[in-house]
């Protein structure tokens, strides 16, 4: 599990996260934030991995108890939104990587269109062929890939703290463009977004100790390592690119090689794990058709004209619907229901979890009261005035947005629940004859 987590993580994405305050920052307050950012925010990760572990279902089915039936099919859309954003950034990072490589080895500056035919053919191409000939093939190819990104991550760290490029780090002088807080919120964000993956990777899990500690030490060392290494990159060059700065830092093109085969990794995973999940509520799909429909819809992320654009977007996207989503999510399951679950009611569409035709509305509001807060505090972010509130700019200084948001949302419906819905999902579970063959159906 640690070898699984520490590979999705170990992506071009991780390096441009820690790029996006560095220079803001400075070097040893980047460095400290990289390193306490990522111990809190992958906590949250760890904690969701548990259920998922305990009772070996995947992470659709078990939001069911606490959004209904057919209210968890949220999470669905969720997830695959999610996926083919990350898709699509790995897949322009993708084609910027092999354009370049191509330059480094041939000496020439290829042809016409170039980024494009690589970033297509290895990021979407390629991926969908792997998952066509073998659902798992990502989760065996992570064995090769995730040992040597790990080596060549710790390989650029030793470069980038060698004497010249430690004294230029200490020396330089932090814009103080966006403050401390904000780099915290995208720490945050980034790891929110991952829960997405955290049901469908740990029904492997052999206990719940190995599931819970290899999520949180896997994600949360690989974070720190490529956040430190992607932030002193930026700082030295000033680019936010990976690509871009391996290449002025003069990286060999063994560098690129490597950051191709595990993105084409990582592409494979979070394509297989969005086409499982959407399989989850609808069995009858075909599991083909759906990899493709899945990878497809990436392609537009490809020809966004700015890297940081589109990640900045995927992060405010996941942040915003993400945090409040897991608040509840994690509330029901630690809280309210004291870590137990009725594996045999989820899959029962007349059972407890059906709340009103299959929703929960007190759910349901919750989500959107975390929406709302989190679009007063970070509305500004996303560039639109009627979203944007001057109060909420101050209060995000101190607050952030992501956290606030999770929080509330938790307090709303812990509160709303006991008010109203104990009796729904909370009580005894008995199967009638008329229900049990089709729920065992089902569970099959």
């Amino acid at each position: 599990m640690f070898w699984l987590y520490a590979g999705g993580n170990i992506i071009l994405a991780s390096f441009v996260l820690g790029s996006t305050y560095s220079e803001s920052l400075g070097f040893i307050p980047a460095v400290i934030m990289t390193i306490v950012g990522n111990l809190a925010a992958y906590t949250i990760c760890a904690w969701s991995a548990q259920k998922n572990v305990k009772y070996g279902i995947d992470e659709i089915v078990s939001h069911r108890p606490a959004f209904g039936y057919y209210g968890s099919v949220f999470g669905v859309f969720l997830i695959l939104a999610i996926t083919i954003g990350w898709t699509g950034i790995l897949s322009s990072l993708m084609g910027s990587a092999g354009e370049l490589s191509v330059t480094i080895l041939t000496g020439s500056s290829g042809f016409a269109g170039e980024y494009y035919a690589y970033a297509i053919v290895g990021g979407i191409i390629i991926p969908i062929i792997l998952l066509l000939i073998d659902p798992k093939i990502g989760f065996k190819l992570s064995n090769i890939t995730v040992p040597i990104m790990l080596a060549f991550s710790i390989y650029m760290l030793i470069k980038l703290l060698s004497a010249e490029n430690l004294a230029a780090l200490i020396s330089f002088k932090a814009t103080r463009e966006t403050s401390w807080i904000f780099a915290f919120e995208a720490i945050f964000a980034y790891a929110v977004v991952w829960l997405q993956y955290i049901g469908s990777w740990n029904r492997m899990a052999k206990t719940e100790r190995g599931g819970v500690w290899g999520t949180y030490i896997g994600l949360a060392l690989a974070g720190m390592l490529l956040g430190i290494v992607g932030g002193m990159a930026t700082i030295l060059t000033g680019e936010v690119d990976p690509t871009l700065w391996m290449l002025e830092l003069n990286l060999s093109v063994m560098a690129f090689i490597c950051i191709i085969a595990g993105t084409i990794t990582t592409i494979t995973i979070l394509i297989y794990s969005g086409a499982m999940s959407l399989l989850t509520v609808f069995p009858n799909l075909n599991f083909r058709i759906v990899t493709v429909l899945i990878a497809l819809p990436a392609l537009p992320f490809i020809f966004i004209g700015s890297l940081r654009e589109a990640f900045d977007f995927i992060l405010i996207f996941g942040a915003m619907l993400a945090g409040p989503y897991w608040a509840i999510i994690l509330i029901d399951y630690f809280l309210l229901r004291k870590q137990k679950i009725n594996v045999k009611a989820c899959f029962d569409k007349e059972g407890p979890y059906k709340y009103f035709k299959g929703f929960n509305p007190v759910a349901i509001f919750s989500q959107i009261v975390g929406m709302i807060v989190w679009l007063f505090l970070g509305g500004w972010m996303t560039g639109f005035t009627f979203i944007t509130s001057s109060i909420g700019m101050t209060l995000f200084n101190t607050l952030g947005a992501t956290l606030p948001a999770i929080i509330v949302s938790a307090l709303v419906y812990y509160g709303l629940t006991k008010l109203f819905l104990k009796k729904y999902s909370f009580g005894d579970y008995r199967y009638s004859k008329k229900n049990l063959g089709g729920v065992l159906n089902e569970i099959k």
